[in-house]
Order: structure tokens, then sequence, then C-alpha cells
């Protein structure tokens, strides 16, 4: 037990999750932004935040997890990832940075985003964050 300067009593910390501990608020903030950057759905209407709490099919996370780990590695072994649709079909292009500049010319009449460390981990940890919820139902 422990006693508050005010003399409130509270039972001790010891034992209890530490949940603003476990997450940085920069991390928290990056995720939060990258979750409304794919809140439009294909149909331009706009998702809930929460929707993805509804459930989502493990193994088509799984396939998206690998994905996007595949894009983390290839951004760690220095390539530039670019990632474009011709209509629904998504293709990669790892690029090294002396080719960067001739492969965008590839890209640029078509829909393309360079992936980042940054989105491909948030992509990562959103798809991790589904496969766990769905594992508790």
């Amino acid at each position: 037990m422990r006693t508050t300067k005010t003399g409130g009593t509270r039972s001790d910390k010891d034992g209890k999750i530490a949940f603003l501990g476990f997450r940085h608020p920069v991390c928290e903030r990056s995720f939060g932004h990258y979750m409304m950057t794919h809140q439009t759905q294909e149909d331009g209407q706009q998702r809930t935040a929460d929707n993805w709490w509804k459930g989502l099919d493990p193994q088509e996370s799984i396939q998206s997890l690998n994905r996007h780990v595949e894009h983390l590695n290839a951004l760690f072994a220095g390539y530039y990832v670019i990632v474009y649709h011709i209509g629904k079909i998504q293709y990669d292009i790892y690029s090294l940075p002396k080719d960067l500049k001739e492969s965008l010319k590839k890209v640029e009449k078509f829909k393309w985003h360079l992936v980042t460390k940054e989105s491909a981990s948030n992509a990562i940890r959103f798809n991790t964050q589904t496969i766990i919820l769905e594992s508790l139902k």
C-alpha cells in the first residue's frame, strides 16, 4: 500500500502493466498517421479507425505482413522500394540508389509511392496486431 502526498491511498504499482512505458509517443504518432493514410478504401469511402477490430483473415494478414517484411529487408539492404499499381495489381521495384531516377521514370504514369522503413514497420505492426486480435478472440 502507498500513501499519496494528499493522504489518499493506492495499492502498490508492482505487478501492474506500465502501458505508457511500453509505447513511445513518437512511434504512436507515426502509427496513427500511417493508419490515417490508409483509411480511404478502394471505393473512395472512409473506413472508421476501428474497422479492423471487426476481424481480418489471418491468412491475408500474414501474406501482407510478409510483403512488408520483404520491403523492409530490401530497404536495409540499401535498395529503394517503389510500389505502384496498374489497376488492382500491385508491383514492386527494388532500385539501387544509382538507378532511382531511371526507376522513377518507369512508374511516373502510374499511382506510385516510395516505401520507407517507417511505413514498412508500421504496416508490419498493423498486420501483427490483426493476427494477435484474431488469435485472442
